[in-house]
């Protein structure tokens, strides 16, 4: 080949990747327009009610808000305490909740290369017997719902009940699993350069853009929720997370988990399929499942009053967990 065809090949790939990112843009426009409105969280000081454990393997964050039963929530890949912002106003007006970043994430120091999810679990475990939190309800959203089984399956006199929100561990076809797996490690590498990172904080425009597979509404991430989120992204614990979460879905025994269980889904979930939900479902003992439509993988987000609604329809423990809903009878929140 000449270094002309060579020259022209470059040129007509750059040309066709500027009009299929044009058009990608064009399409995000409205989608990841900032939703209009007030957020009831940003009228509280959050750092005074944050907080920080050493124990053996390090420092853990954590942020400890309101009063009631106790309520852990576990956040998702290259995410901290801050994700949930949305939903804590409404949530701790019902319960004591307890925010943790998962160790490499947000504020907290990383494990020991290697590690397993079994090990997220010992961290979030120390967590709770320095409080004295005995018997919480644990949500795990995404990677941390891989974190909430391993801590159900290690711990299992410590859960009371198990929240997975678009969680990993659902039954899932080893093609789609390496096809999020891919997107997660371009995702890996695109936010551990500074400059891209740098970026996302300062235009919360493309955030949203960069969110748009994981959102319906993207829009609805707003700008002050973007600076607040953006800097998790370049969690050190990135990457290992990625392998052991690889390991962890590929070993996930739904059929072993024995403390009553809400899947609570996003209906558009590209992620986490409904459909994968289902089987979840199937296999789970005591499995309710509850799905939120017009959402994606991000309902705290896109939906936090209706998120909010159903934890505390579905998450207090005073209350009983509705059984094991057949086929055809998911309630859809609308």
């Amino acid at each position: 080949m000449t270094p002309t065809m060579r020259r022209t090949i470059r040129c007509a790939t750059a040309g066709a990747a500027g009009l299929a990112a044009a058009g990608f843009a064009s399409r995000c426009v409205t989608r990841c327009r900032q939703a209009p409105g007030p957020e009831e969280w940003t009228g509280s000081d959050w750092s005074q009610q944050v907080r920080d454990y050493a124990y053996v393997e390090g420092r853990i964050r954590y942020l400890d808000h309101g009063s009631g039963p106790a309520l852990v929530l576990l956040h998702g890949m290259a995410s901290s305490w801050q994700w949930w912002l949305p939903v804590l106003p409404e949530l701790g007006r019902r319960f004591r909740v307890i925010a943790i970043d998962l160790p490499g994430f947000g504020g907290s120091d990383p494990l020991t290369p290697g590690w397993t999810m079994a090990d997220q679990a010992d961290a979030v475990a120390a967590l709770c017997a320095h409080l004295d939190v005995d018997h919480p309800v644990v949500l795990g959203h995404s990677m941390g719902g891989l974190v909430a089984l391993a801590l159900e399956a290690g711990y299992p006199e410590l859960v009371q009940r198990l929240v997975l929100v678009g969680a990993g561990g659902v039954p899932m076809s080893e093609r789609h699993l390496e096809i999020v797996l891919a997107g997660l490690r371009f995702a890996q590498r695109l936010v551990a350069s500074p400059r891209v990172l740098r970026l996302l904080a300062r235009r919360p425009g493309l955030l949203r853009a960069m969110l748009a597979s994981a959102m319906v509404h993207p829009g609805r991430l707003s700008d002050a929720l973007a600076v607040q989120v953006a800097p998790s992204l370049a969690a050190p614990a990135f990457a290992d997370s990625i392998a052991a979460s690889a390991v962890a879905v590929r070993h996930s025994e739904q059929e072993q988990v024995q403390a009553p269980t809400l899947l609570l889904w996003g209906e558009r979930d590209r992620f986490a399929p409904l459909s994968s939900a289902f089987q979840m479902r199937a296999r789970v003992p005591h499995a309710h499942l509850e799905a939120i439509a017009d959402v994606g993988h991000l309902p705290m987000i896109e939906e936090p009053e209706r998120f909010a609604r159903l934890l505390h329809r579905y998450a207090d423990p005073t209350r009983p967990l509705p059984g094991h809903n057949p086929p055809g009878r998911d309630r859809h929140v609308r």
